[in-house]
């Protein structure tokens, strides 16, 4: 969590100090300080991610053994009755009762293989899935710091933070059309 939180504070703060220097240097610093603030309290999340996909997988793992001691049960169930129905007919346990009991219990095998190799896919699915979701909040948070500063060695070589810009008046603030404009000369004589 702590590396996005950090390529985010940077990048907010670079981007708040482009935006903040049209209003001179002290323009610049508190939109350095807004933009890192709210950089940093935007950043973060890998971590939640990563959780929840584990937390996900332990339910995917849960209910997959539930499903699967419910079909040991009914095979159980089935291959009893199956038995059993043979026993109470008075025919002898072989040949072809015998060997439909055992097709039945291979049968419920595969699928019981073929649940659990499932799930285990499942499980790997969802948490490469949360390690992709983590990875890409931390490049979103790198991303936002290289914009950032983009933005701002942008204002820098715009002549923003440049005190000797005739754009500024002696504070560092960006004159307004209003406050630079100077009447004709032929005006008030």
């Amino acid at each position: 969590m702590q590396d996005s939180q950090i390529t985010g504070g940077l990048g907010g703060a670079a981007q708040g100090a482009a935006t903040g220097s049209a209003f001179g240097t002290y323009g610049a610093i508190a939109g350095g300080v807004i933009g890192g603030i709210s950089g940093i309290l935007s950043g973060g999340g890998e971590d939640e991610a990563q959780k929840l996909a584990e937390e996900q997988a332990k339910m995917i793992e849960m209910q997959a053994r539930e499903e699967q001691r419910k079909k040991i049960l009914m095979m159980n169930t089935a291959v009893g009755e199956t038995k059993a129905r043979t026993y109470a007919s008075n025919i002898l346990d072989t040949g072809s009762a015998k060997k439909y009991r055992n097709m039945m219990e291979t049968e419920y095998r595969r699928e019981l293989a073929y649940d659990r190799m499932m799930t285990k896919k499942q499980v790997e699915y969802t948490l490469e899935g949360g390690q992709v979701a983590a990875d890409s909040i931390k490049r979103a948070g790198i991303g936002s710091m290289f914009d950032g500063f983009t933005k701002l060695g942008a204002a820098a070589a715009g002549g923003a933070f440049d005190t000797s810009n005739p754009a500024l008046n002696e504070q560092g603030v960006a004159r307004t059309s209003a406050a630079s404009y100077k009447p004709p000369a032929y005006i008030g004589t």
